[in-house]
């Protein structure tokens, strides 16, 4: 697939793209670029003959899931307050 092909194909199907990426992610934007320069890079093993947009979704769900999957292997940390002590650091571990 040359840079125009895939050019094209990405501009016919960034709309309804953009639509999808909304339902899953907090950043449609920034998701919808890391789509296309992830569909960039695996562009050898899109096969001719399917949609490029069911691709694209595709990839996107793979982008989100594996987003939410590192979100929730972060240690949450928040400020708690006890008696007698202020803005006490809790790492999730006490």
């Amino acid at each position: 697939m040359t840079s125009e092909q895939f050019e094209r194909l990405a501009d016919r199907c960034r709309p309804g793209l953009m639509t999808f990426c909304k339902g899953i992610s907090e950043n449609p934007d920034d998701l919808v670029q890391d789509v296309f320069v992830r569909a960039w890079q695996k562009r050898g093993s899109f096969e001719q003959g399917r949609s490029f947009f069911s691709w694209c979704c595709t990839i996107a769900s793979n982008i989100a899931k594996d987003h939410l999957k590192t979100k929730s292997r972060r240690p949450q940390t928040c400020r708690v307050e006890r008696e007698g002590e202020s803005n006490h650091l809790l790492n999730g571990y006490e």
